[in-house]
């Protein structure tokens, strides 16, 4: 009956909408929060813009929800659990991770900028609910940072827990830091237009609108992606994806108070894009996705717990997905860790569900292209139509 369900679902008509923004420059990351509605977008034009789902099913965004974000390209946004409030963090090409809460009046506050990163900001990403209110950044200089906030109440003060040097050659277990602040707390209020100007165009002319490009103008060995895994019953993990191809998983040990690599994945060899760790509902194993730069390559990992081992991982499977030769820059999984979608080149997303002999097929293209002259979206079609 679900999976019926499904197909119905992707058989009908794609309700599409464009979302006006003033942004004239490429559109970096997008993100939906937990609830899927509201979404964020970062653009190269050091511009952050939130939309809200309205009760038309309309997406509404106000002009106080546009702001300039960073001094450079905005690589990378976040959204943090309902929890804790509305919370976006921001990777830049400026080096820094900025912290932002919404207010009452749909403007965006900046609360703390974390300043530890010497080159750029290339992965953001906010902890699951049940680790407290943590966020993880990845730089081109090959280092991720874990950060907390001390007071949930009060978002100005956050500690740098730990770091990974994840893209360090071999991959290299980790030392905790110090407990001191690694944040510089501030208010939109607190820093002048006069001085958000003059470093906006200091900066202008080093910034370009291509995240491949900021990335590996900062390093050849640096983080491109991290995604955390969210099971309640396993130990803070999270994989790392780095432009040396790397994809490693990696634990915290509360005995020797490190990250320690615990399992390495099949690399890939002209760089990793993106990675994505599986919701896991009720199952006895995880589902990682990775997206390499080698030619068109999307895979699934399939990770089980040792037998005997205290809960250690271990690479069971990996599947490499046929993608008809399109270019794959961005992996998502649903909330329930069954399908997958996967968005690149080409002007489509398409999304892979798992069949009854365990292998992964392309069940739905959603295409991009919002035109009259635009094919629907249907689960047979392999190709649009000329």
């Amino acid at each position: 009956m679900a999976s019926s369900s499904f197909e119905n679902m992707m058989l009908a008509k794609t309700q599409q909408q464009v979302l006006a923004s003033s942004s004239n420059d490429y559109v970096q990351d997008l993100a939906f929060d937990f609830y899927g509605r509201r979404i964020a977008m970062c653009c190269g034009d050091r511009t952050v813009r939130v939309w809200d789902l309205g009760k038309d099913g309309e997406w509404v965004s106000s002009e106080s929800s546009e702001w300039r974000a960073h001094r450079g390209t905005v690589t990378r946004v976040s959204w943090a659990h309902p929890e804790f409030g509305p919370l976006l963090v921001t990777g830049g090409t400026d080096n820094m991770a900025i912290v932002w809460e919404g207010s009452s009046s749909k403007r965006w506050l900046e609360k703390a900028t974390l300043m530890d990163a010497r080159r750029s900001i290339t992965a953001v990403s906010f902890a699951p609910r049940h680790l407290g209110l943590k966020l993880a950044t990845g730089s081109a200089d090959g280092t991720v940072r874990i950060y907390e906030a001390i007071d949930a109440a009060n978002l100005h003060h956050w500690r740098l827990n730990d770091t990974i040097d994840a893209e360090l050659s071999p991959p290299t277990t980790t030392t905790a830091t110090s407990s001191n602040d690694a944040t510089r707390g501030s208010s939109n209020s607190d820093r002048s237009n006069k001085e958000r100007k003059s470093a906006n165009q200091s900066s202008s002319a080093g910034v370009s609108g291509n995240s491949s490009t900021n990335s590996s103008s900062g390093s050849e060995l640096g983080v491109t992606c991290l995604s955390w895994c969210t099971g309640r019953f396993e130990p803070p993990t999270m994989v790392i994806g780095g432009s040396s191809g790397n994809v490693v998983v990696y634990r915290y040990s509360d005995a020797s108070r490190t990250w320690n690599s615990l399992v390495k994945l099949p690399q890939h060899a002209g760089g990793v894009l993106d990675v994505s760790w599986s919701p896991n509902v009720g199952r006895s194993y995880h589902l990682i996705a990775s997206a390499g730069r080698d030619g068109t390559t999307l895979c699934i990992h399939r990770l089980r717990r040792v037998v005997g081992s205290g809960g250690l991982l271990e690479l069971e499977s990996t599947q490499e997905l046929d993608t008809r030769g399109a270019q794959v820059w961005r992996v998502e999984w649903n909330v329930t860790g069954t399908v997958l979608a996967s968005s690149g080149d080409g002007g489509r997303v398409r999304l892979w569900k798992c069949d009854f002999s365990n292998k992964w097929k392309c069940v739905s293209e959603v295409y991009g292209d919002v035109t009259s002259s635009a094919p629907t979206t249907n689960e047979k079609t392999k190709e649009p139509s000329n």
